[in-house]
């Protein structure tokens, strides 16, 4: 099929974890992806990794498009790059807090509303625009407390895609925290946005727990396996560094999962009406303390051969936290990966970027 006949998605966040390997997944599901970066840099770096080369490589036709958009909070800000666009996928978010005194409120919940407006007005205003998903998290189903285990929650009736959290207001005590109320004011945005808009297009949440396993954005660098999620598992359980985190919520989803889910969010017609609004959870049960027994299981000989590419010095523990994502099961008709499956993956290129 020439470019030209395949259907463009505009997507936010391709220079991280999940986006990255959502437009590789876009990719392989034919359609073509105009990724908005923050600077021209960004964009080089992306188009520099080796996964996105391979893709690429066979096509006369480049398949990915940079657009520079350096403030997705800004009025206005996705006015020209939506232009010509099928489908959106606005999986980016603040993630860090860039100064230790800095106002998180500003930094983290103002411009994740407003970027999320900001996609939805331009979605509204573009005439093309068929489908729109986000990326979410269940931090907007679950409070703090209960997902650190400060206070538990009743086993016997699980977080679901209908649970919400009330909005936080700050001072919030930590970046994690700020994340976690921009992810809650997010959502309601969305879901009041729609309800009281109406759109003529469908908007999908997508709403991962803690996403682990293979980083494709890693290319060669194992610096950048560290700076993800999968951090966690390596400086802790790997590297035997102290967690920052007393307890972890035994709930947790491949990347690769999460990704799908973006790009059959955008290919079914079925699972959302025109001017509706619905959210899935991309999650797994996972105890945290069964992973130091995953690796030495699935990884004998490295552990064995004393190469210090591999060691198991540490471990995580964690809460159970009930989450039911059995209605996302059901609606793309396959199983979430479990734990061993990721942790064996993210192991196998953590071993092969040493």
């Amino acid at each position: 099929m020439a470019l030209s006949n395949k259907k463009l998605v505009l997507l936010t966040g391709a220079t991280g974890f999940i986006g990255f390997q959502t437009l590789l997944d876009a990719l392989k599901a034919g359609f073509r992806v105009r990724c908005a970066v923050r600077s021209v840099e960004r964009g080089n770096v992306l188009l520099s990794k080796p996964a996105l080369q391979s893709l690429q490589q066979d096509n006369q036709e480049a398949p990915v498009e940079i657009v520079v958009v350096p403030d997705l909070a800004a009025p206005g800000a996705f006015n020209e790059a939506i232009l010509g666009a099928s489908y959106v996928i606005h999986a980016a978010s603040p993630l860090r807090s860039t100064q230790p005194d800095g106002d998180l409120e500003a930094e983290f919940v103002g411009p994740a509303k407003q970027a999320t407006l900001e996609i939805l007005e331009a979605a509204a205003n573009t005439a093309s625009v068929e489908r729109v998903v986000i990326t979410s998290s269940v931090a907007a189903l679950i409070s703090p407390t209960a997902f650190t285990g400060m206070n538990p929650h009743d086993l016997d009736h699980p977080f679901t895609s209908s649970s919400r959290v009330p909005l936080m207001k700050p001072p919030f005590a930590h970046p994690s925290v700020a994340y976690m109320a921009s992810k809650i004011a997010s959502l309601q945005i969305t879901e009041t946005w729609a309800k009281e808009t109406h759109p003529r297009f469908g908007i999908i949440n997508i709403l991962p727990s803690w996403v682990l396993g293979p980083a494709a954005w890693a290319g060669e660098d194992s610096q950048v396996l560290l700076d993800t999620s999968n951090g966690l598992v390596l400086r802790t359980v790997v590297q035997g560094i102290k967690s920052p985190y007393p307890h972890m919520a035994g709930a947790v989803v491949d990347v690769r999962d999460v990704a799908r889910l973006h790009v059959q969010s955008l290919q079914r017609t079925d699972i959302v009406e025109a001017g509706g609004c619905r959210s899935f959870i991309a999650s797994t049960p996972g105890k945290w303390e069964d992973i130091p027994g995953i690796i030495r299981k699935n990884f004998v000989g490295e552990l064995q051969n004393n190469s210090k590419r591999l060691t198991v010095l540490g471990e995580q523990t964690s809460i159970p936290l009930a989450i039911d994502s059995s209605d996302t099961e059901l609606a793309f008709e396959w199983k979430f990966t479990d734990l061993e499956r990721m942790i064996t993956d993210l192991i196998s290129q953590y071993i092969e970027l040493k």
